[in-house]
């Protein structure tokens, strides 16, 4: 067979199988029908800046800022150090997405969540506060550092109090300028 036949060949077989016109008339409707039920096999990115002592990790079960524990015989990775954080910890056992494991039994796994710095339980709105040796990087540690240095303040507060002294100011001028 030639080279030009094959092509042919190639040609003809796939003119054979194009969907006719009323079929293609038909495919909007049909996905509007069905669509709703096709699910991608995707996975998010981790989320990209997470609470000290965690990193961003995703799977299906979704997105997270997973605790990363460390010591002695766990060290950290490099660009990060080992100390002690108090972080809202909140653990779950999540689904594999309806896969089972090797007895039949639905498969899961533990999530272990940092949702931010703590002090005591009633700082954390879900979870618990915990004490912990936890893998921080550089940028963590600043962020925290950088928080702990302002400790009570907020910003913004110097302007509006510069902003309520000017209107007494102007209530008093107007007052006494009406006596």
């Amino acid at each position: 067979m030639s080279e030009n036949s094959a092509y042919n060949l190639l040609l003809y077989s796939l003119n054979q199988i194009q969907p006719s016109t009323e079929t293609m008339k038909k495919s909007p409707l049909l996905f509007l029908l069905f669509g709703q039920f096709a699910y991608a096999d995707a996975v998010m990115d981790p989320p990209e800046e997470c609470p000290i002592g965690s990193e961003g990790m995703s799977s299906h079960y979704g997105e997270w800022c997973g605790e990363v524990p460390c010591d002695e015989a766990d060290p950290c990775p490099e660009g990060s150090e080992c100390i002690s954080t108090s972080v809202c910890l909140d653990v779950i056992t999540a689904d594999c997405g309806g896969l089972s494991d090797d007895t039949g039994e639905p498969c899961t796994f533990e999530v272990r969540e940092v949702l931010g710095t703590c002090e005591t339980d009633s700082d954390c709105e879900r979870g618990t506060c915990v004490t912990a040796n936890r893998c921080a990087t550089d940028a963590q540690q600043e962020e925290v550092d950088a928080e702990a240095a302002c400790s009570g303040c907020s910003q913004g507060q110097q302007a509006g109090s510069i902003a309520g002294l000017f209107g007494l100011l102007g209530w008093m001028f107007l007052s006494r300028r009406r006596a």
